[in-house]
């Protein structure tokens, strides 16, 4: 008895670590939005995560990350770096200061060498620029409304390996997606399991929006969903995707 007592009470502590990193998940607003995102944990506790900040004047804030490891450390560590990104967003700081900052927590919060992939930048809904740093994180994928597909691969090392003391390491890239879609997506999305009991894989991501003439951004979001949880079975890794459409509205 005092053993489920025990066991239930540590399964409440897990279930407010889980209740804690869904409030710091960004909201998908009505279809016409340019941003939309998704994350579906694995279990309880969830060690991907998204997020994204109206800076004022069409400009966002973004960020997509995947801690190393599972389980509750990976997740508590996950809400620490997603708690110190949303407030630096919301001051409007720039790319790399916001890498720097989120870098220098998790090297002083992770626990045996865990880190983070992470794709961190800000959208200017004005002119369609991005800018980016893509920190040891899957390849972003940018397509056009014929669904031609293009990869932007990692530029920097994942966050936390060790502290930095400027910003000058964490160098920024610039494009412009104008009547483009940008995704940044977990590789829990591209292993996930179809109904078939195959990888969906980065090739079977491509023939989903082509086949299905997916544009707009909650279509995408909602159609990625419904098919890696077909079966409604435990997923292998936790489902996080971000869309950002430079399309005009």
């Amino acid at each position: 008895a005092k053993d489920m007592i025990e066991k239930n009470k540590i399964q409440k502590e897990v279930e407010i670590v889980g209740d804690i990193q869904k409030s710091l998940l960004s909201k998908n607003k009505k279809d016409a939005f340019p941003i939309a995102g998704i994350n579906i944990p694995a279990k309880v506790v969830s060690g991907d995560f998204y997020t994204f900040s109206d800076l004022g004047d069409g400009k966002y804030g973004f960020g997509v990350a995947d801690v190393s490891g599972k389980g509750v450390k990976a997740g508590i560590l996950m809400a620490n770096a997603a708690a110190v990104f949303r407030s630096m967003a919301k001051l409007d700081k720039p790319v790399s200061t916001i890498a720097k900052f989120v870098n220098n927590q998790v090297a002083d919060s992770s626990y045996q060498g865990m880190f983070i992939t992470a794709v961190i930048g800000k959208f200017n809904l004005k002119d369609k620029s991005i800018e980016y740093i893509n920190l040891g994180h899957e390849p972003i994928m940018i397509f056009d409304k014929n669904y031609n597909f293009e990869y932007l691969k990692a530029n920097l090392p994942p966050l936390g390996l060790m502290k930095m003391n400027n910003d000058d390491f964490f160098k920024t890239n610039k494009i412009n997606i104008n009547n483009k879609n940008l995704m940044i997506y977990t590789d829990g999305v591209t292993e996930g399991y179809l109904e078939d009991g195959n990888e969906l894989e980065v090739s079977g991501l491509e023939k989903e929006l082509k086949e299905n003439k997916l544009i707009k951004t909650t279509e995408i979001i909602n159609h990625i969903s419904q098919l890696l949880t077909k079966k409604n079975k435990p997923l292998r890794d936790d489902i996080t995707c971000l869309i950002i459409s430079g399309h005009q509205n």
